[in-house]
């Protein structure tokens, strides 16, 4: 819920040094800050070298909470924590962001599929739900991604969002900070 000083969008208030996060007019909200973390970057580039000439290549990075799963990015991490995703209507209590990733897979065998997708995963109890709405566009980095260009899929306990040939936004670097904001 945007509020304006003429055409200029209000992004950020303060007093002094204290970061206000709701505005209200009565008993109105009318200004909200943008969800945003600051993830701590992992990065894995594995080319595996099979028998007859052929390999297969794995890319990985961004944050996990599955670093037992994704042993690669176990140096990832995120802030504010825990991570509360509430940018979305959701039913129940609140839904938290569970992984924000870059995965590549290529192979220079046949019959496989190369895969160049960034997804969200947020996590909820098992007969809970987060809804397709509520944010317009996740920025990553330099690279905005529109909602509406993401596959969204509700499962029992993790709400997905896939975008394909994106490319990494969360760069190459173990340890940097990439900021990420829900608009």
């Amino acid at each position: 819920m945007p509020i304006f000083k003429g055409a200029t969008e209000i992004k950020d208030i303060k007093i002094g040094t204290t970061e206000i996060n709701e505005v209200y007019v009565g008993a109105n909200k009318v200004w909200e800050r943008a969800l945003s973390f600051v993830i701590t970057n992992d990065y894995s580039d594995v080319t595996t070298n099979h028998s007859y000439n052929s390999w297969t290549r794995q890319i990985l990075a961004g944050y996990t909470t599955l670093t037992t799963l994704y042993t690669t990015l176990s140096e990832s991490d995120i802030s504010p924590e825990p991570p509360n995703f509430d940018a979305s209507t959701y039913t129940g209590s609140t839904p938290w962001l569970y992984q924000f990733n870059y995965y590549k897979f290529e192979s220079s065998g046949t019959g496989t599929t190369p895969v160049d997708q960034v997804q969200l995963w947020i996590n909820h109890d098992q007969y809970e739900s987060v809804s397709n709405d509520g944010w317009t566009s996740v920025t990553v980095g330099s690279t905005t991604l529109n909602r509406a260009d993401a596959t969204y899929s509700d499962n029992p306990q993790l709400t997905v969002w896939t975008w394909t040939s994106v490319g990494n936004p969360f760069g190459t670097t173990v340890g940097g900070s990439v900021d990420v904001k829900f608009t």
